[in-house]
Formats: structure tokens, sequence, C-alpha cells
């Protein structure tokens, strides 16, 4: 019996070893042939001029200057031009004094009461102011323009502003005035100075105007 275990215990020990052999003998496939291999992608940066489109140059023409050639009508433009841009002063500076003061004592007016024509001290003053400038400038003449406020009738108001106007004219001559120089119109109440409707207004409207030309 003893004799068996040994032969059995070596028969398996033989036998594995065998096996082991057998293992060791036989190829394993590595896992890269299994596998397909990873291809590794070559990562290339493109050059800069490829990436940056190129900036173009702007080429700089240079053209001749115009030549403008003034005609006589673009310089008469161009005075005319200037003309208009002449403040107001210039046209003040340019009168004589015969023209300054006939334009003062056209800004005098001779005032009147409501519904009457008769000439107060004030309103003589003025008139006699003007007939000694009259007579001064024997070559002016002047037109006395009568007018009224709004109250009353159209052509109530247009013979009360020529009663106005023939009380001033005659008192002219009274002061030596030549008649012939001294003419009247009635404008009633379509020229007011002052449009409004009131006590202050309608005594600026009751008035004689002086028209004085050369």
């Amino acid at each position: 019996y003893m004799k068996r275990s040994k032969i059995a215990l070596w028969l398996s020990i033989i036998a594995i070893t065998f096996c082991f052999g057998a293992c060791a003998k036989k190829q394993i496939t590595p896992i890269e042939q299994i596998l397909p291999p990873v291809q590794k992608e070559e990562i290339t940066t493109p050059p800069i001029e490829q990436i940056t489109p190129p900036v173009e140059e702007k080429k700089v023409v240079e053209t001749e200057p115009e030549i403008i050639t003034l005609t006589e009508d673009v310089i008469d433009q161009v005075i005319s031009q200037e003309e208009i841009k002449q403040p107001e002063e210039t046209t003040k500076e340019v009168l004589s004094p015969l023209q300054q003061k006939m334009l003062a004592f056209e800004a005098k007016d001779a005032y009147f009461e409501f519904d009457d024509f008769s000439l107060s001290t004030e309103a003589k003053k003025v008139i006699i102011d003007l007939s000694s400038f009259l007579m001064e400038n024997p070559s002016l003449k002047v037109r006395i323009e009568g007018h009224c406020d709004e109250r009353g009738t159209t052509e109530y108001n247009l013979a009360l502003g020529e009663r106005r106007a023939k009380s001033v004219q005659d008192y002219l001559i009274f002061l030596g005035v030549r008649p012939e120089i001294a003419s009247v119109i009635s404008y009633g109440e379509e020229k007011p100075v002052d449009p409004r409707s009131c006590e202050e207004a309608w005594a600026l409207n009751r008035r004689a105007h002086f028209d004085i030309s050369e």
C-alpha cells in the first residue's frame, strides 16, 4: 500500500509538471495584436499668416487741387452775400445829418384827448419844433397822418383823424410853414401803434404822425 501511494504521488507530480510545461510552451497573443493600434494625430499649428488675414495697405492717391475760376456772376453773388451780412447799424451810419434829423422828427407824435382834435400844450411844442426844422430846410415836405383809437365807427374815426391832421396843418401854417409842403391824410383806426384794447393803448393811438420826405 505504501508503494502504491508513492507511485500515485509521483504520477501526480509528473502530470502537473507536464501540464505546466505545455502551458509555458503555448504562445499567448499580446493585446497589441488583438486591438488595433491607436493612431496618434499630429497637431500642427498653421503659421500666423494663415490665421490673420493680411492687412491691405491703402494707397494714397495724390490729386491735383481743383482750380476754381471766379466768373462775374460768382463775384456778384459773393458781393451780394457780404452786403446781406452787414448789420443794420451800417445803414444808419451812412445817413446824412439831415436824414438823421428827419428820422428823429418822425419818431415824435402829437397826441389828442378822446374824441377831440384840439391841440394840447405838449402837442403844440412838438409842432413848433417841426415848423422850425421845416423852415430851416425848405426843400423838405411833410405829410400829416391823423389816427384814432378803435372806439367809434370806421367812418367817424376817418373823419376825426382828418380833423386832427388838419388842426396840425393849420398850426404849422400859422407858424410860417408854406401850405404847399404840408399835406394831410387820415387812417382812422386802421394803423394803431398799440393793438391792445385798454386806456394806455388808446391814448397812444390818438395821434398825428409826421412823414417827412425830401
